[in-house]
């Protein structure tokens, strides 16, 4: 079951489990080519899942950085972001949290393959919310 919407690592679980970014980019940013050029302005959401060491927090206080050395598709994204906060789902799964925003109809996949490399169900981890807020993303999951 998904917790609350936060923006401080600290009220972030340590369990593992998947989450969901909420991704607000007021302008383009680059990502990478194979993707594509740039993406944005733009409201998202990616789809991740946390299963390592230090579960959760320890995924998405990375995530939340601002200035951070890229290792994943998604630090494009977050790097530039004008509003960032985190949806922790413990023990979630990100291919379901994909998909139950997926069946809603409201959601779109504007850059397909993005973070999904890995994955075999997915079109993508990369979601447009349309119309969608915090609170009705947050009662899906």
């Amino acid at each position: 079951m998904a917790e609350k919407w936060v923006d401080q690592p600290l009220a972030l679980p340590k369990d593992p489990g998947a989450y969901l970014l909420w991704i607000r980019l007021k302008r383009a940013v680059r990502i990478p080519s194979h993707l594509g050029e740039k993406i944005g302005p733009a409201l998202l959401l990616y789809a991740g899942s946390a299963y390592g060491p230090g579960g959760i927090r320890a995924r998405c206080t990375r995530h939340l950085k601002q200035h951070k050395v890229p290792r994943w598709h998604v630090d494009s994204l977050t790097g530039g972001a004008s509003e960032l906060r985190v949806l922790p789902v413990v023990e979630g799964n990100e291919c379901r949290l994909v998909e139950k925003l997926r069946k809603t109809g409201r959601v779109s996949f504007p850059v397909p393959g993005f973070g999904s490399s890995d994955c075999t169900t997915c079109e993508s981890h990369l979601l447009s919310p349309g119309k969608m807020t915090l609170q009705q993303v947050s009662e899906l999951c």
